[in-house]
């Protein structure tokens, strides 16, 4: 089983596989963008929805 990476490896190698590289300067900032982004991710993911639930066939502002 291959580990977990970490955010600044996953950061690293998203950056070289995407072609955009992040300046040293600006890899604690991006970082820290990044963990807030997991933050909110987590609050969408691990919200449970009732089993009967069913989706909107079409969204409708």
């Amino acid at each position: 089983m291959d580990p977990i990476p970490t955010e600044a490896a996953y950061l690293q190698a998203a950056s070289l596989m995407l072609g955009l590289p992040i300046r040293p300067e600006h890899q604690a900032d991006v970082a820290a963008a990044f963990a807030v982004l997991g933050t909110q991710a987590r609050l969408i993911t691990e919200f449970s929805l009732p089993a009967d639930i069913e989706a909107a066939p079409r969204f409708t502002p």
